[in-house]
């Protein structure tokens, strides 16, 4: 048996690790517990475990630091790109609100424009309106017609006129109540959450309905007194008579200036229609002016007997043809004599042929006699209106029986009486005093 082998003894311990070292001829055996056996199995690989990360951090240090300060040079710049984005819309949005803010100012400068404009043609309106009333013989036309408003329209939003503070007004903000007009849009104007564009436009549709409501007023005064004073002029030719004698005369001096068109769009078109309906209306009140003094209504009350008519006829003393410069109306004694239009007495006495007699001067070379009076109850001066009591039938002068000559001259001649006569109906129908 070889020297170095060991033979199994039982007096070695079973729970011992042996280990056995040689060397040459030599031989030891070192006994090991099992548990310093179990330790070493555990430390060892874990020693081998620290040297390898050991290694290998000394070995990749430098590459996974430049990965780190790359990731994180890649998320600071990502981090500056955001930041960046950010800025650039908030800059966008801030732009977007000065254009909005500014696009606000001007929609409301605008609307305070227009609602200037507005207010202007209303009191144009108003003015025609009250011009025509009495022409056309109707109470004025109201502030809903001429497009007046109660109220500022731009306040409904709760502006301020251009040349005061505007306060800042927040989309769910309203002022005072809103003006004529904004009826349709109160619904709209009322609601809390109607965004401040939404109430900007239905201010300006409103506006839009005032303007159109005033158009139409304007269209309406025009007809009216386009009307009333055609049915002036048709009376007044009717009976002989230039309406041109009753409308004012142009001024010789006093009058100039520089020309300035009217400006073109709709409000130019507004404007030319006032200034041509401001001439109409003039006109018209004029003709209206001139009916009181106009002789069209009968001197005598009741149906009127002519008895002798205007023209050529035998002269009743003489027998011989003459020239009867107005018409004789068949009345008893006493009874009223009237005038037939506003004016100023004349004359009032004897005057020949004609007896007891009175002459008004109506005005613009027209004139009335009133003839062969038993008596005259005005005097010369006296102002008189149409109906007026000038004397009573009697039969002075050159007269076979009581009744009325009654004349009416122009310009100092004689004409035919009986077409005004006949117009004293129609006067009737106009509503004229």
């Amino acid at each position: 048996m070889p020297a170095h082998i060991v033979p199994p003894s039982d007096a070695l311990p079973r729970s011992h690790y042996f280990i056995t070292l040689s060397r040459g001829s030599g031989m030891r055996t070192v006994a090991v517990r099992a548990p310093l056996v179990q330790l070493a199995m555990l430390v060892v690989p874990l020693v081998l475990l620290a040297g390898l990360c050991s290694t290998l951090y000394l070995a990749l240090h430098d590459d996974l630091m430049a990965g780190l300060m790359r990731r994180e040079s890649a998320m600071q710049y990502a981090y500056e790109d955001r930041i960046e984005a950010l800025r650039q819309d908030l800059e966008r949005q801030a732009e977007r609100s000065r254009a909005d803010a500014s696009t606000i100012d001007a929609r409301v400068h605008d609307l305070f424009a227009r609602e200037a404009t507005l207010e202007g043609r209303a009191a144009a309106v108003a003015s025609l309106a009250a011009e025509v009333a009495p022409v056309a013989g109707r109470p004025a036309l109201p502030a809903a017609i001429t497009g007046r408003a109660s109220a500022t329209p731009a306040a409904a939003l709760g502006y301020a006129a251009p040349d005061k503070p505007r306060p800042v007004v927040e989309p769910a903000t309203r002022g005072p109540a809103g003006a004529a007009g904004l009826e349709d849009h109160a619904s709209l104007l009322d609601a809390p959450t109607v965004p401040l564009g939404d109430r900007l436009g239905a201010v300006a549709s409103s506006l839009e309905r005032v303007g159109r409501g005033q158009v139409a007023a304007l269209t309406r005064i025009g007809a009216a007194a386009h009307a009333r004073a055609a049915r002036i002029r048709d009376l007044i030719e009717t009976a002989g008579l230039s309406p041109e004698r009753y409308l004012p005369k142009a001024a010789g001096a006093g009058l100039g200036g520089p020309f300035v068109p009217l400006p073109e769009g709709p409000d130019g078109g507004f404007d030319r229609a006032v200034a041509e309906l401001r001439g109409t209306v003039a006109a018209a009140g004029q003709l209206e002016a001139a009916l009181p003094r106009l002789p069209l209504a009968a001197p005598l009350l009741g149906r009127m007997d002519v008895t002798s008519p205007f023209g050529a006829r035998t002269d009743p003393f003489l027998g011989r043809p003459a020239l009867h410069t107005g018409v004789d109306l068949r009345e008893g004694y006493g009874t009223d004599i009237r005038a037939t239009g506003a004016g100023r007495v004349s004359f009032a006495g004897t005057a020949g042929g004609y007896g007891n007699m009175v002459e008004v001067d109506h005005g613009n070379g027209l004139a009335t006699r009133y003839a062969h009076m038993g008596s005259v109850s005005v005097a010369e001066g006296q102002a008189v209106a149409r109906g007026a009591v000038l004397g009573f039938v009697g039969a002075t002068g050159r007269a076979t029986g009581p009744h009325l000559h009654y004349e009416v001259r122009i310009d100092g001649e004689p004409v035919d009486p009986t077409r005004f006569l006949a117009s004293a109906d129609r006067l009737a129908s106009l509503g004229a005093p």
